[in-house]
């Protein structure tokens, strides 16, 4: 995953920072592409650090303090086409849809191409029709943490 999103320091990692990587979340192949994209924001020692301060060690924990810290590295355009995606169904949503509800235009590729290097969208569909959805966990976060859409109150 470093090697295809041209984050070189992590592809070439020493097996003691990958160890650290594993020791700290596990081997999720989600949990780790979203931290991979982090390492190309923060140190090492600083993100593991963040990770592990204040969690319980639970995985639902950790994907929380993973989201909040890649929510932190986003663009102000990102985080609201982020927020946008809960609104398009399952099968995602056009650049149509995602642009009327957003109301980026010119802005609309860069907050798309930021959120696919930080493994928040999926592009699904075929050549000459995409459509753009999440992951179900990105999903529950925003909903539960941002929007609080998802919340009791």
């Amino acid at each position: 995953h470093a090697r295809q999103n041209g984050i070189q320091f992590v592809a070439t990692a020493t097996e003691d920072n990958l160890h650290a990587i594993y020791q700290t979340i596990g081997g999720n192949p989600y949990a780790i592409k979203l931290v991979v994209d982090l390492l190309d924001l923060w140190p090492l020692a600083d993100l593991l650090h963040e990770l592990k301060r204040g969690s319980d060690g639970s995985p639902q924990d950790l994907y929380i303090h993973i989201y909040r810290q890649t929510w932190r590295s986003l663009s102000e355009n990102a985080k609201l086409l982020l927020q946008a995606m809960p609104l398009v169904a399952d099968m995602g949503g056009s650049t149509t849809q995602l642009q009327a509800i957003t109301q980026l235009q010119d802005e609309f590729w860069t907050a798309v191409s930021e959120l696919r290097r930080r493994s928040l969208i999926e592009v699904r569909g075929a050549i000459d029709e995409k459509r753009y959805g999440i992951h179900r966990l990105t999903q529950t976060f925003l909903s539960t943490e941002i929007t609080g859409w998802g919340s009791d109150g």
